[in-house]
This record gives structure tokens, C-alpha cells and sequence, in this order.
């Protein structure tokens, strides 16, 4: 699989809020490719770097999609362990997992592998050039 980072803050508000919010983010697919940045020239080289590794975008936009889905798990679990299993937000929840699960089949799978020897990108917003893998 792929190494994904995702970084998160503690909500100020209840978790049915961020599953009503989770679960409207995933009733529509990933698409990346139509994703937009603020600085175009960072945008230019995300894209460039994202070209070069093995499925591209296709890649990207499946990975989100696995993510979305385990996170929809590990709330619907929540919600069972809480007693909310047989409300709305329940039935909701469990109704985004089988509609995720339903896309992820449909879609070929992400490519294995490295992006090539590395794609090098140069941030126009700092000046920074590092060098971004995506390990197996």
C-alpha cells in the first residue's frame, strides 16, 4: 500500500457533525485532477509529480478513496460502540461504506511502486525544493 499522512485537530463540535460532514464528502468520487491549489505554480509542479508515478492521478484519486473509507468505518464503529447504530446517522454512515466499497470495486486498482527516482518539486509559496516518494 501506499503511505498516507493525514493531519487532524480535535473538533470543537459533536461527532455526529463530522460524520454528517464525512459522509457528504464521500457521496461523490474523488476526482484530484480537478483539485485546485492556490499558488499555480505549486499547483503545476503537484501535478507534474503526481503524472510522473505509476496510475497518476488514478492512483491519487483510489488512495482518497481508501482513506475515506476507513475513516467511515472507524466512525461507524464509534457510532455502534456508542449505542447510534439504529439512528439516522447510523443508517447513513453504514449506507456511505457500502456505496464506497461499491466504487472501490469498480475501479482498477492503484499501481504499486515508487514515483520513479523521486519526484523533485520546488514550492513557489517557500522556495523549497525536497524530493517526494510514495512508498509501497
Amino acid at each position: 500500500g501506499r503511505e498516507v499522512r493525514i493531519a487532524s485537530r480535535k473538533p470543537k463540535f459533536g461527532l455526529g457533525l463530522v460524520d454528517e460532514i464525512l459522509i457528504t464528502l464521500c457521496e461523490e468520487p474523488v476526482d484530484s485532477r480537478s483539485a485546485r491549489c492556490g499558488c499555480p505554480a505549486d499547483q503545476m509542479a503537484i501535478g507534474w509529480a503526481i503524472q510522473v508515478c505509476p496510475g497518476g492521478f488514478a492512483t491519487v484519486d483510489y488512495t482518497i478513496e481508501q482513506v475515506r473509507l476507513a475513516a467511515l468505518v472507524r466512525n461507524r464503529d464509534q457510532l455502534v460502540g456508542g449505542g447510534w447504530k439504529d439512528t439516522e446517522i447510523g443508517r447513513q454512515c453504514q449506507d456511505a461504506i457500502h456505496h464506497l466499497e461499491s466504487r472501490l470495486r469498480r475501479k482498477p486498482s492503484a499501481a504499486p511502486g515508487e514515483c520513479g527516482s523521486g519526484a523533485r518539486m520546488r514550492s513557489a509559496s517557500t522556495g523549497n525544493l525536497g524530493a517526494r516518494r510514495v512508498r509501497n
